[in-house]
Order: structure tokens, then C-alpha cells, then sequence
């Protein structure tokens, strides 16, 4: 990535829309641009909370397991985010693991530099407390809406939190354009991959979904209200 070419690219993250030219000048210097493979692992768990990252393209994936080893959080991330914010300010270490979904460019910024950034400019601080707002509703939501107790109703809500967190709207139909299997939406719903694997198949057979190169068309979104 072109140095010249980094302000434009910053220009395209919603959450840095209030600073100026001089502001995305200033943060430039500090600015490094890298890629990763798919299933390139960003950080692990406890690691050293030392980076902000600005996701340019690709899918990421953030989860965090128990102390008995397994999951029980998974998020992801879409293009022109940044991420992580858990720990802003306060913590040492990052809270989940980050793996790239696809290969994915980002760049980053040390994590130190981020925060006497956000300190430095009040607008800043409010978009991302705003931000964080959202993202918290985001995920009340999700806990509302999968803790069902029919399986079924657990995959289909786990497919509008999908829809919400990482949709596109395009003509008729909203895409997730980010590779989701069946395991990836099982673990999100606490299902098997056979109930996920039956649920989509009703619904694209209901016409309620299409899928087509690993992307799922949501053609009927009211069907998940």
C-alpha cells in the first residue's frame, strides 16, 4: 500500500468520519499496512494488547473460550472496522483470539498511539462510545434471540444476527458475504451442524435464503422479525 494512498483509504472508516485531513496526516506516520492468509492467526488470548487494527478486506473472526477450553464467543468483522476495543484504556492483554476468515489487508496502529488519539479529540471519543453502544445492543439482542429453546428458532435468529453484523444490502436481497459454514452458525446457536444443515435447507427450499459460492442471499428478511 502506497503511503500516499493511506488518508484515502482512512476516509472510508465511518468511525474516523470526524477528523480532518490533518488529523488522518497525523495518524499516517504511525500507520503500518500488512496481509494475512486465511487462518492466519492476528493474536491470541492474553496476548499483549499492543495494536489497534483498521480492517481494509476480508472477514475476521474474534472468539474467546471458557476455562474448560471450549468457545463461548465468537464475533466477527467486516471491512473498514476497527477493532478490538475491549480494553480501551485499561487492560494489558486482549480478551479474545482474532483469525483471519479469508485473507483479509488491514493496517495498524500501535494501541498506545490509538488512545492519546481518542483522548486528544473529543469527537473521536464520542463516535466510539457510540459505537460501543451499538455493538453492546447488537449483542443483547443476539443473547435475546438465541437463548430459545426450540433448536430450530436458535439457528434462524443466529442467521439475523448474521444479517445485522454482517449483511450488505444489494437490490432485493441482503448477502453475507463473509464464508459462514454450517459449524460456524451451529457454534453461534448452540446447535449440532446437522440441525443448521437441515434448518438452511428448509429455508432455501421456503425460498427464505439462497446460497451460492459460500454467501448466503437473504431474500425474505422479515421471515427472521
Amino acid at each position: 500500500m502506497k503511503n500516499k494512498d493511506i488518508v484515502h483509504q482512512l476516509k472510508k472508516f465511518p468511525l474516523l468520519a470526524s477528523l480532518n485531513k490533518r488529523d488522518l496526516e497525523d495518524m499516517k506516520q504511525f500507520i503500518y499496512w500488512r496481509t494475512y492468509h486465511k487462518g492466519q492467526i492476528l493474536f491470541m488470548e492474553d496476548d499483549p494488547r499492543e495494536r489497534m487494527y483498521l480492517l481494509l478486506d476480508g472477514f475476521i473472526k474474534l472468539e474467546k473460550s471458557n476455562e474448560a477450553g471450549s468457545m463461548f464467543y465468537t464475533d466477527y468483522v467486516r471491512p473498514h472496522t476497527l477493532f478490538p476495543f475491549g480494553g480501551l484504556f485499561r487492560d494489558e492483554h486482549y480478551h479474545y483470539a482474532a483469525e483471519a476468515l479469508t485473507d483479509i489487508e488491514l493496517y495498524y496502529i500501535p494501541m498506545n498511539i490509538f488512545e492519546d488519539l481518542v483522548r486528544d479529540n473529543k469527537n473521536l471519543l464520542y463516535d466510539i462510545l457510540n459505537h460501543l453502544s451499538d455493538i453492546l445492543a447488537l449483542h443483547e439482542e443476539r443473547l435475546k434471540r438465541i437463548t430459545l429453546s426450540h433448536a430450530h428458532d436458535r439457528v434462524t435468529q443466529a442467521i439475523y444476527y448474521l444479517t445485522e453484523s454482517l449483511g450488505q444490502k444489494e437490490s432485493n436481497s441482503t448477502v453475507i458475504n463473509c464464508p459462514i459454514t454450517a459449524a460456524e452458525i451451529a457454534k453461534i446457536s448452540g446447535t449440532s451442524r446437522e440441525t443448521v444443515s437441515a434448518v438452511l435447507k428448509k429455508l432455501r427450499c421456503e425460498g427464505v435464503i439462497s446460497q451460492m459460492n459460500k454467501q448466503i442471499m437473504i431474500n425474505r428478511p422479515e421471515y427472521f422479525m
